[in-house]
């Protein structure tokens, strides 16, 4: 994507880096072997995992088959985190994982933390996430319900020593009834169930937590502990209403896994609800959001919105070309790239329309695509007007 490309180009060398940049998995594999070639050195590899013909994961695993390249620390980038990535990243010896729009102090922070791990020569396979990298200030409330006090130690040691607070209930009565109270407070983030507990065991707390969140309209995310590693024991779990397994003793890389894998499944999930209930006295972009994101570098937004103003027609176009010709699988690629531009510019409304459109062709329902597509339209042009005003406010 041509914009974010502008942007981490602008960043990183605001940063006193120095970038190579390619616009697919093919051409970075012609860099690579130029690099190879000429005896040069690379200190860090950025990847985009949704890319055509080639994507990220791919393009990864090709790299890291290559002895010279194999210890080069890579960050993947991504639009919205699936269940699932966490592991293959592992599997890769990924550095970090990243979730798109990424603000530049998060960023720096990100490439500090994985330059700094590799120049130590220490191997590592903690996963840095945007989630990893906020333990401290993006604390989690935990429910910890669970009877055995040795146990209880433990994984309260693991949550509270990367800054998450945990409430303790010793049984399944205990942990409904904390639950219910901390909703008119502070809802739980997060519950972690032992199965077997006396009075009340987890499956029937859970059970019973499921049925009371219909009446109030919530969801707590339940991660189900239990001693068996049996199939029929997680199906158990699952069937229950839990949304996660693991199997005790609980080890601290597993369990911030589900958490990070849970919480990007979160994160997708409230994408999906974004609407188009903007007030009609709402700008259809957030002027300091997008000014924080550029750094303040009023070279680059004038250049961005250059960008804009000159490519903006051609992707609504190829949107509106997909619609035409039924073809699902180009209006979610096109519809994706215009969603990570709008969300760059920090226009929400656009975000959301052009990801409810990415979701149309991504499921091969173009039912209504046209008329979601005139919103947009109209919606772009909002934002291209305000993107012009918004530069020359700053230039008089």
């Amino acid at each position: 994507n041509e914009t974010n490309r502008i942007i981490l180009r602008e960043r990183l060398e605001s940063w006193s880096m120095r970038p190579i940049l390619a616009t697919n998995g093919a051409e970075a594999l012609e860099i690579l072997n130029k690099i190879k070639t000429n005896g040069q050195s690379l200190d860090l590899i950025l990847l985009d995992i949704l890319m055509p013909e080639m994507d990220g994961f791919t393009l990864a695993e090709k790299i890291v088959k290559q002895p010279e390249f194999a210890t080069i620390p890579i960050i993947l980038f991504t639009s919205a985190g699936k269940r699932g990535d966490g592991a293959r990243c592992r599997e890769l010896g990924i550095a970090a994982y990243l979730t798109k729009p990424i603000k530049q102090k998060d960023l720096y922070h990100a490439l500090t933390v994985v330059i700094g791990r590799s120049k130590t020569q220490k191997e590592s396979k903690e996963l840095i996430t945007l989630h990893s990298l906020k333990e401290r200030q993006y604390q989690l409330h935990i429910l910890l319900a669970e009877d055995n006090f040795i146990n209880q130690k433990v994984v309260i040691s693991m949550l509270q020593k990367v800054g998450h607070k945990v409430t303790v209930a010793n049984n399944g009565k205990e942990a409904v009834e904390k639950w219910e109270t901390a909703l008119s407070e502070k809802p739980y983030d997060v519950i972690l169930m032992d199965v077997q507990m006396p009075e009340m065991d987890g499956l029937a707390a859970t059970q019973k937590i499921r049925t009371l969140e219909q009446e109030k309209g919530v969801h707590t995310i339940i991660v189900g502990l239990s001693a068996h590693a049996m199939k029929e024991d997680q199906e158990r779990c699952l069937n229950a209403g839990m949304d996660a397994y693991l199997t005790k003793p609980v080890k601290s890389e597993k369990l911030f896994t589900v958490l990070d894998e849970l919480f990007s499944s979160k994160r997708e999930k409230e994408e999906e609800k974004v609407t188009s209930k903007s007030q009609e006295n709402e700008t259809a972009f957030d002027s300091a959001v997008f000014l924080e994101r550029m750094g303040g570098d009023w070279d680059l937004i004038n250049e961005m919105v250059e960008w804009f103003e000159g490519n903006i027609e051609q992707m609504l176009e190829d949107i509106q070309t997909a619609i035409a010709n039924q073809d699902a699988a180009a209006l979610n690629m096109s519809a994706h790239s215009l969603k990570g531009v709008l969300g760059e510019f920090a226009a929400q409304k656009g975000h959301g329309l052009a990801y409810e459109l990415e979701m149309m062709g991504k499921k091969e329902n173009l039912q209504g695509a046209s008329d979601k597509f005139g919103t947009l339209k109209n919606e772009v042009e909002k934002i291209k007007n305000e993107l012009l005003d918004f530069v020359k406010q700053q230039q008089t």
